[in-house]
């Protein structure tokens, strides 16, 4: 696709503060490159702060910021913007960071067209997990026994879960996981559930209550597939949450060598200490009364763990100076950390892994049950812990996992 009018300017706006120009396509689409051609005339300068934007029929996202005097001499050459992102594209918007006029001789827009299906190493489970931490790693574990014993790829896509984020920043992992290449749709793949034939990325999902699963927003079928049994199908996509036990994810998921570090540097700092975990935002506890019962087992050193800022301050005043703060939270109201796109996703996720292997290498660990509450029919048994207390006390049990996680080679 290709603008351009005359020899000196395709488009040319008045003068303005941050003038801007915007392009909608005839439909959706994949692009590969935007391309950006300044007037080889006059006033090159005009055009050289500029910000462009693409919107994916949700929301615009920034893809360049920069200054440069592009197209002028010696070189000659435009500005080429690379766009390798799996999402089709409705708008591209370019903004001049003046109060002046904005032209451009040309603009270029490169699509994807839609090519034959290129041969796969093997056949694919997208996985893309929801829930909190502990939910996530309990699905992941479930698509990786089922691609070891289907001889498939397992993709994982950390956005739809309560990281919000590429599991890349983060994680390792050992041949035939990945994390990111989700390029799906740029080709014609077989695909189960058959109502993601045709957007395998960005297609949308409700939570049916009464069934309790993630099913697809047009035609109500729960994105999974059987465990049990082959599928003839190239790609198979599992779009769910739940609980169960998560830690055995460990087995072959590792931290990144960023993220590996900043906890060792934590814990060796720490010394020895003991463990308390509290979860007090979506899910309620009675922490006041938690902290009368454990106060004479505790030791000299205290370490908490909590997503509930008034539990924080509240533990800072009950326990004193055997008190230790690692992680300073924010005031969420009440919301849930995991899920939040209110917060900086990475410092929270950081944050989260923290407190589980504090609490996992705690010399003992403590957490609060939850009270009962109609919104979870599950916490009616007086006995409930949240999914990161089920983690914590897993790994807690296994010391040997928590030591090759921290310090031994990818399995």
């Amino acid at each position: 696709m290709e603008l351009g009018m005359g020899i000196n300017f395709a488009f040319h706006t008045n003068k303005e503060q941050n003038p801007w120009w915007e392009l909608t396509l005839d439909k959706p689409r994949f692009i590969e490159y935007i391309i950006l051609h300044n007037r080889k005339d006059i006033c090159q300068e005009r055009s050289r702060k500029l910000i462009v934007e693409v919107f994916n029929g949700k929301e615009y996202m920034k893809i360049y910021q920069g200054d440069l005097l592009f197209d002028s001499e010696p070189n000659g050459l435009p500005l080429i913007l690379p766009y390798k992102y799996p999402q089709k594209i409705e708008r591209i918007k370019i903004t001049a960071l003046t109060d002046n006029y904005f032209h451009l001789s040309k603009v270029n827009v490169l699509t994807v067209k839609k090519e034959e299906k290129p041969p796969l190493n093997k056949k694919i489970v997208f996985c893309r997990p929801r829930g909190g931490l502990n939910d996530m790693l309990v699905q992941m574990q479930k698509c990786r026994k089922y691609a070891l014993a289907y001889d498939r790829e397992l993709y994982i896509d950390g956005s739809r879960g309560g990281f919000l984020d590429s599991f890349s920043n983060y994680f390792i992992v050992p041949n035939g996981v990945y994390f990111e290449g989700f390029d799906f749709d740029k080709y014609d793949f077989s695909c189960y559930p058959s109502c993601l034939e045709n957007d395998i990325i960005n297609y949308k999902t409700t939570w049916l209550i009464e069934k309790r699963y993630h099913a697809h927003i047009v035609t109500n079928e729960s994105i999974t597939f059987d465990f049990s049994k082959p599928y003839e199908e190239d790609i198979l996509v599992y779009d769910q949450g739940g609980g169960g036990f998560g830690a055995d994810a460990f087995e072959w998921l590792r931290l990144n060598e960023k993220v590996r570090t900043h906890i060792i540097d934590i814990l060796e700092k720490l010394g020895e200490y003991d463990a308390i975990h509290v979860r007090n935002t979506d899910y309620k506890t009675d922490y006041k009364t938690f902290f009368e019962d454990i106060k004479d087992k505790l030791g000299n050193k205290i370490v908490l763990c909590t997503d509930d800022l008034q539990c924080q301050l509240y533990a800072k005043s009950f326990f004193g100076d055997k008190l230790c703060i690692v992680t300073e939270l924010p005031n969420t109201q009440g919301k849930k950390l995991h899920s939040n796109r209110n917060l900086d996703r990475y410092s929270t996720n950081i944050n989260t892994l923290t407190d589980l292997f504090i609490l996992a290498s705690g010399k003992s660990l403590y957490f609060s049950t939850i009270l009962p509450d109609s919104n979870y029919p599950h916490t009616f048994s007086g006995t409930s812990i949240s999914g990161f207390s089920k983690l914590a006390k897993a790994l807690h049990e296994k010391q040997d996992l928590v030591k090759n996680v921290l310090h031994g080679e990818l399995m």
